[in-house]
């Protein structure tokens, strides 16, 4: 679970500089996927 948030905080922090669609992409897929496996 932290690992997950890092990796939240590193994208969010980043996401100023640079914005790349297919990064938030496979974040956003991976991260829906993590939460129903949690769930």
């Amino acid at each position: 679970m932290l690992l997950v948030g890092v990796v939240i905080w590193a994208a969010s922090h980043y996401h100023h500089k640079t914005k790349p669609p297919r990064f938030e992409r496979w974040l956003d897929t991976h991260y829906a996927e993590w939460l129903h496996h949690r769930h």
